[in-house]
């Protein structure tokens, strides 16, 4: 059991490192192409990864997954999530855009606390509260007024903190390559119509 903590939080934190080389590339595409573009190549990347790793297999264990509808339920949270967090860093500095989106573990810790009735401690409370707290000063958003960009990445963090919510509960059923599968499909839908469209909202 010790190991699997152990090995969650490494992950967790090599997750977040990819995070923010992430976050510096979208700010830099943002500039020049459309949020809905963004998101259709990002999609198509990572599903064509799952299926080189996968193969037929993975089709044929999407398919007949018995959550698909939690899953596409996700995939909604999520692609709202980036939409939002897309559009708001095309507006706003990238130290401004993270230190609002790491508001989504503080409502990530009160939602796992809320609706899966995890048991958090005062120490882990007192964790979550400590790291925001750093990132602010470490970003140093003094002066940032409230906007449109700043509601955005808000809701963004709160449409993540959301949809990890529901993955604690759908990656006990269905392995990593499916949720990705499900997800980058329902994406490349999504956003397939209004990434062909010259001049698309939410550029």
């Amino acid at each position: 059991m010790k190991n699997s903590v152990s090995l969650g939080i490494l992950l967790t934190s090599a997750a977040y490192m990819a995070f923010t080389f992430h976050d510096a590339m979208i700010k830099i595409l943002t500039s020049s192409i459309p949020v809905w573009q963004i998101l259709f190549f990002r999609s198509l990347t990572i599903l064509l990864g799952c299926l080189a790793f996968g193969r037929g297999k993975l089709v044929r264990q999407t398919m007949a997954s018995p959550i698909i509808k939690p899953m596409i339920a996700r995939s909604i949270l999520l692609l709202s999530a980036w939409l939002s967090y897309y559009s708001a860093a095309s507006h706003l500095q990238l130290a401004e855009v993270t230190t609002l989106y790491y508001a989504a573990p503080v409502v990530g810790t009160l939602l796992a606390w809320l609706i899966l009735k995890e048991e958090v401690t005062p120490a882990r409370w007192l964790a979550v509260g400590v790291g925001f707290v750093g990132v602010l000063i470490a970003c140093n958003p003094i002066g940032l007024a409230i906007s449109w960009p700043v509601y955005l990445a808000l809701q963004a963090a709160v449409l993540w903190a959301s949809a990890m919510v529901l993955l604690r509960k759908t990656s006990l059923h269905e392995k990593t390559t499916v949720q990705l599968a499900v997800s980058n499909v329902f994406f490349l839908i999504m956003t397939g119509v209004p990434s062909s469209i010259p001049g698309a909202p939410l550029t």
